[in-house]
């Protein structure tokens, strides 16, 4: 989640994550983004190649129970309207 925060160290970070994504790759596993917020995070990490996104944009924290009623085959999908993150 601090990769994805804005900061001086922005372009840096960006580096970073191509880099992570790309080894990932390499090695033929999946990237998890955890703390995405805003849907141009969302567009920003798709370009440069993460598979599975998670945080406010999509949803709230839930308890399992309500989970497990949304997602009864254990496939999570976004919510049809993403969540903005309050500032």
């Amino acid at each position: 989640m601090e990769f994805l925060r804005k900061t001086e160290h922005q372009e840096r970070s960006r580096i970073i994550l191509r880099s992570i994504v790309a080894l990932a790759r390499e090695l033929g596993m999946p990237t998890v983004v955890e703390g995405v917020e805003t849907s141009q995070q969302v567009r920003d990490l798709t370009q440069i190649g993460c598979d599975i996104f998670q945080g406010f944009y999509y949803s709230r924290p839930v308890p399992v129970a309500d989970f497990e009623e949304r997602f009864p085959d254990g496939l999570a999908r976004p919510w049809s309207e993403p969540v903005q993150a309050e500032k």
